[in-house]
């Protein structure tokens, strides 16, 4: 699961445009594989949640990484869309080291 984790979360954050503190905080709720978006995502530079949209790249991406994510018994009932250990969420400062940026100060 690790392996289609990073991958999808790489294509999240290079296709959309989206902060790695943003992408760790999805939830899978937020996530409409049919629709190519993220629902009511809460941006640094917005005052309200909006809709962030998705191409078929990344939607290949998400779609097996959230069927690995459905088999794994750890992530049973967890609300965030990437997750981390024992079904917990990704910790930003883990995913900026996954992704080889340097760690916020």
């Amino acid at each position: 699961m690790a392996r289609s984790r990073n991958l999808a979360l790489a294509h999240v954050l290079y296709h959309c445009q989206l902060t790695i503190e943003t992408a760790v905080r999805l939830d899978i709720a937020q996530l409409h594989l049919g629709k190519c978006i993220f629902q009511n995502v809460r941006l640094p530079s917005a005052s309200a949640p909006q809709d962030v949209h998705f191409n078929d790249s990344v939607g290949e991406a998400l779609e097996q990484y959230v069927a690995h994510r459905r088999s794994d018994v750890r992530a049973n009932g967890s609300e965030a869309l990437f997750l981390w250990g024992e079904g917990t969420r990704l910790p930003a400062e883990v995913a900026r080291v996954m992704m080889g940026r340097r760690p916020s100060r």
